[in-house]
């Protein structure tokens, strides 16, 4: 069987075998077979290698030029990675590797609808091509559509059940979403076809950290940054089981700045360290990673929705704001943004959008701290006095510095059901902000810590 054969049913150590033998003499070809099989398998460095080879022996032949354009993409280079885009496009629109180089690059700029909207033409041209599904089903994911995601990933595993790739990215797309067993077992069958493959090693090793099972996490990744030393995201995912029980260690495996890699790549990396030093309580320069990050990718959620939650810390309502509402533009069920904007909006006395935010963070996560103190709060403004109580007593039992409670227990000790209001929510109001119950939630914010609105940190 040829090689490239044995890459589209994802038998990539066969292709590899298949397609062996001294770089110097082997046709363009079979160079970018290898490259693609190297680059499937998240050996970055090995796949560049082959890719610019493949270019030296035939400069005109459009894979070549694409495979060379997404190793200059992992090297960090957009500028020529775009200027082989548009020779592959212009010499060979079909080819695979050119939308799949073309839909990188528009994830890069955070165009995740069209990268998504770019491969599903290449399906449409080539139903069956497994590489366009599966890297289709990655972006999808990126836009909240999971299970169509999956629907590719399985039609692919139909056609080619020991697929390593689709196992591997189904196993990551069901540990996403808590479907914890279903997802081991396709890691495990990844690795079990391609014991060598770090794209599958790396898959298992976070649905071992998806599982709280940190131990077996960093014995994984550890074999994954063994096989694929040069890989940006390996060695990035690595420090995430350290992460959660030592900041400090977590610091010291990501990779540091210098690193040659894509800016995807790099707000991940700022992002992570920033998560570090907000365990530590270095707010400052939690911040200023993810300003970084954010310099990287404007677009990057997650570093926006941390960020968010530190402007609140520092009274930066207007910040605070910009930031949750760019992420609930993107993720409208984003925990700690909606829990971050209902504050703003009691902060504002706009106490019905206040509601809004508080009961959809609170759909997600009944416990969230500063969403119980929120809701509790704007019932009480609106004279919803039942609802108000409730929430005050689920608060009771979650608020571990307990000044929340205190703040929410004297407003609902003066409310008045919603008949005999008048003016009482304006004059109760009025005097809670002269007495400073009410008028700076940063002290006490700090002091609840980062568990507060959880959101969708690492």
């Amino acid at each position: 069987m040829k090689a490239e054969e044995l890459r589209q049913q994802g038998r990539v150590a066969a292709a590899l075998a298949a397609a062996r033998g001294p770089i110097g003499a082997l046709p363009a070809e079979l160079l970018v077979v290898r490259a693609r099989a190297l680059w499937d398998m998240e050996h970055t460095e090995a796949a560049a290698e082959q890719a610019f080879e493949a270019v030296r022996r035939d400069p005109t032949l459009p894979a070549a030029r694409a495979m060379r354009g997404l190793a200059q993409l992992d090297a960090g280079d957009l500028g020529a990675a775009w200027d082989e885009a548009e020779y592959a496009q212009k010499r060979a629109p079909e080819e695979p590797l050119t939308y799949l180089l073309l839909s990188e690059l528009h994830g890069e700029h955070g165009q995740f609808e069209e990268a998504a909207a770019l491969l599903s033409e290449g399906v449409r041209r080539r139903p069956f091509d497994a590489d366009l599904r599966l890297h289709r089903a990655g972006w999808l994911s990126q836009i909240e559509r999971g299970e169509e995601s999956l629907r590719d990933v399985e039609v692919v595993l139909t056609r080619f059940p020991e697929h390593v790739l689709a196992l591997s990215v189904r196993a990551a797309l069901l540990g996403a979403s808590d479907r914890a067993d279903r997802a081991l077992d396709s890691a495990g069958e990844a690795v079990r076809l391609a014991p060598k493959c770090a794209g599958a090693l790396m898959a298992l090793g976070l649905v071992h950290f998806w599982r709280a099972e940190d131990d077996v996490a960093r014995r994984v990744l550890g074999r994954a940054v063994r096989t694929a030393p040069a890989s940006p995201r390996i060695a990035t995912v690595r420090a995430l089981p350290e992460l959660r029980s030592d900041p400090r260690a977590a610091l010291a495996l990501l990779p540091d700045g210098k690193l040659c890699c894509r800016p995807s790549v790099h707000a991940d990396i700022r992002y992570l360290q920033a998560v570090c030093h907000h365990c530590l309580d270095a707010p400052e320069e939690s911040r200023r990673l993810l300003d970084s990050a954010l310099e990287y990718q404007p677009w990057h959620l997650e570093s926006l929705d941390l960020r968010c939650w530190l402007l609140l810390l520092a009274d930066e309502e207007e910040g605070a704001l910009r930031d949750a509402q760019a992420v609930l533009a993107r993720h409208p069920d984003e925990l700690r943004a909606r829990s971050v904007r209902g504050a703003v909006q009691v902060r504002h006395e706009r106490w019905n959008a206040a509601l809004e935010d508080s009961s959809v963070a609170l759909a997600t996560d009944p416990q969230d701290v500063l969403s119980l103190w929120v809701h509790g709060t704007a019932c009480a403004m609106t004279g919803d006095t039942e609802r108000a109580r409730a929430a005050l007593s689920r608060l009771t039992a979650v608020d571990t510095t307990g000044e929340l409670t205190r703040r929410l227990a004297a407003l609902v000790a003066t409310a008045r059901p919603e008949a005999d209001r008048t003016d009482w929510s304006k004059r109760t109001w009025e005097v809670l902000h002269r007495v400073g119950t009410v008028v700076s939630l940063a002290g006490v914010l700090a002091g609840v810590g980062g568990s507060v609105g959880g959101g969708s940190s690492a």
